[in-house]
């Protein structure tokens, strides 16, 4: 799912991470690319998670 976070914030490369999760909660077409089994309107997983992913992952 981070990796799947991570593709989306390329695509959308202009909004910061706070904006990449809302955008998420509210598309189910990205929930489906996530994984995600059911539509929700929460957001999977909090800005931080990508920040710390992207540390984690070289470009």
């Amino acid at each position: 799912m981070a990796l799947g976070a991570m593709v989306v914030a390329a695509y959308y490369h202009g909004l910061r991470d706070e904006e990449i999760v809302q955008l998420i909660a509210e598309n189910p077409y990205l929930q489906f690319f996530l994984g995600m089994m059911a539509y929700s309107t929460q957001p999977p997983f909090r800005a931080a998670t990508i920040k710390r992913f992207r540390k984690r992952v070289p470009a």
